[in-house]
């Protein structure tokens, strides 16, 4: 009975590839062609205050899927990346363990306009995979240009100064797992993670959905 109510169901309500957004016929958030194509990887990004770890590269599927998440409301596709950027993160820093994970924030003009913070939505996911809370410690500011619009040269200027520590809890010799959704050059991430050090933090290591470079790849098992 229950398996006739989930087909039917799937039928009114068809669940669909995370990546190429076809419809799936099976419970797998990836279709048998992306699930070949698209492996998950474990990428490695040297940044000048941290590092980051990433599944996926930002590129074909991938990017189209990050993009719907991003900018469509997506939201369930959070639950698919956070898997993946935990398993990623447990090959590349199987030693770090988290006392609390912080999520990138948007500024309060980009969350009222979106609905929502996929890099929010992202550590909630994270987070199940990890003894550890998501806390809300940073904020950022609006007056800057959207990073995505600039070339890499420009992207640390613009993000200098725009991120900012709220102080409702405090983050003094915690190991922090800073989440974002895309990794480019890693300006955002550094900004943020500088934030958190000036704060006391003992340590901060990041992760991402998708890395926009490809240094340090490596294939996951």
């Amino acid at each position: 009975m229950k398996s006739f109510f989930n087909d039917l169901l799937r039928l009114i309500f068809p669940q669909r590839c995370v990546l190429c957004n076809q419809i799936l016929l099976s419970d797998s958030p990836l279709c048998e062609d992306c699930r070949k194509g698209n492996p998950r990887l474990s990428i490695l990004r040297e940044t000048a205050c941290s590092s980051c770890v990433a599944p996926y590269a930002y590129e074909g599927a991938v990017r189209e899927s990050i993009i719907r998440f991003k900018f469509n409301g997506y939201r369930e596709y959070a639950s698919f990346y956070g898997c993946a950027m935990a398993e990623a993160f447990r090959e590349q820093k199987p030693d770090f363990l988290p006392d609390m994970l912080v999520a990138v924030p948007l500024s309060k003009k980009r969350l009222k306009k979106r609905g929502y913070n996929q890099a929010e939505l992202l550590a909630n996911a994270m987070a199940k995979h990890f003894s550890a809370p998501v806390i809300s410690c940073l904020g950022k500011r609006d007056s800057h240009s959207q990073q995505h619009f600039l070339d890499k040269a420009k992207r640390r200027e613009n993000v200098k100064g725009i991120y900012c520590f709220t102080g409702k809890v405090p983050v003094k010799e915690k190991r922090i797992l800073l989440v974002d959704d895309i990794v480019t050059t890693g300006a955002t991430l550094d900004e943020c993670a500088s934030v958190l050090y000036r704060h006391g933090a003992e340590a901060v290591v990041c992760a991402a959905a998708a890395s926009a470079e490809l240094d340090g790849v490596q294939e996951a098992p």
